[in-house]
């Protein structure tokens, strides 16, 4: 597979994706109100683990229709279940990002037979609450010749990490390029004012398929990141890593351990993966060993699953989950909703 772009036809527009590398079919979402190219730095090592990987643009982004009726995380899993169903390649581990870990919470809970599993990065799964300051913001954006200032200023706070990409710039200008495309201007509103997660939340219970939870601590759309992350976890029986610095969009800050714990957990999937190749350790332990926070309680070897010893990113993996799984930040109730970002 090339990863020239293809399109998928829906009946209110189409949706732009590329279809990358051969093995296992990952498809990858980029965070709400950024272009798929977001995902630049994990797909190639990904496709060089042994992964076939697509990765689409959001409703009103990039290359995909500007226009629909609705957007958000509910309409993105309607699509989802639609590139799946297209590509026939069996079922999919779905990475999701930001809100498209909402549309594959849906996905898993309406559609189990096309999921294999679920990555949840920077995970948004349920709707929040806002301050008083977040909502006069939000009507602010309200105001049109506004609303695109405002996200562009907000946007380089979700990738914290210093030194920054080298082409984070060329980025951000792609970016702001294609929101001010006449027929894009009302995308920004339409996501921050319309969107909910509340048909996710409502589903959580329903998910059956396995799943990873990826977090950094420097993530400013929760005000406490930890709490967020074990909260999804206590709910899917999720695993949980932990990236210390990383913001909303972590793959741009940590592909290299992202592509290995992404490894790992296709390598624990019933049916295995033979295909998958695990990433070079050597490269991603150092990063790997920096990159777990918190003090970690002490494990007994039992009570951690095996690695297959043919799979090394499994072993890397598995050590890694096993400690950082027995974090314990404060406990985030049910009822309780953390959420502080006024653009998510």
């Amino acid at each position: 597979m090339t990863g020239e772009t293809q399109f998928l036809d829906l009946p209110d527009g189409h949706l732009a994706y590329d279809d990358t590398g051969n093995g296992p079919l990952i498809v990858a979402t980029p965070a709400m109100l950024d272009l798929r190219s977001e995902l630049r730095y994990l797909v190639p090592l990904l496709v060089e683990a042994g992964f076939r990987v697509v990765t689409v643009d959001q409703r009103g982004m990039r290359e995909s229709s500007a226009t629909w009726p609705e957007y958000g995380s509910t309409p993105l899993a309607l699509g989802l279940i639609a590139l799946i169903r297209h590509l026939d390649a069996g079922p999919a581990i779905i990475y999701g990002t930001s809100n498209g870990a909402a549309a594959g919470v849906y996905v898993a809970a309406e559609q189990p037979e096309l999921i294999a599993g679920l990555v949840l990065v920077a995970p948004f799964v349920r709707d929040g609450q806002r301050s008083w300051i977040q909502r006069r913001l939000l009507n602010i954006m309200r105001i049109p010749a506004l609303t695109l200032p405002i996200y562009m200023s907000y946007f380089p706070q979700w990738e914290p990490r210093r030194p920054r990409a080298v082409d984070f710039d060329d980025h951000m200008a792609k970016l702001k390029a294609n929101l001010s495309e006449p027929s894009r201007r009302k995308v920004v509103a339409a996501y921050v004012l319309q969107q909910t997660h509340r048909e996710a939340e409502a589903r959580l219970g329903r998910v059956k398929a396995p799943s990873l939870v990826v977090m950094g601590t420097a993530d400013i759309d929760w005000p406490d990141p930890l709490a967020e992350a074990h909260w999804i976890v206590e709910r899917l029986g999720s695993e949980l890593i932990v990236l210390d610095g990383a913001g909303h969009h972590p793959h741009v800050e940590y592909p290299h351990e992202i592509a290995a714990a992404v490894t790992g957990f296709a390598e624990l999937l019933i049916p295995p993966y033979p295909e998958v190749r695990s990433t070079s350790p050597s490269a991603i332990a150092v990063g790997m060993a920096t990159s777990s926070v918190g003090t970690p309680e002490s494990t007994p070897a039992s009570a951690c699953p095996r690695a297959h010893p043919s799979f090394p990113a499994q072993q890397l993996y598995l050590a890694l989950t096993c400690t950082v799984a027995t974090f314990h930040p404060p406990t985030v109730t049910t009822g309780e909703r953390p959420c502080r970002s006024a653009l998510r």
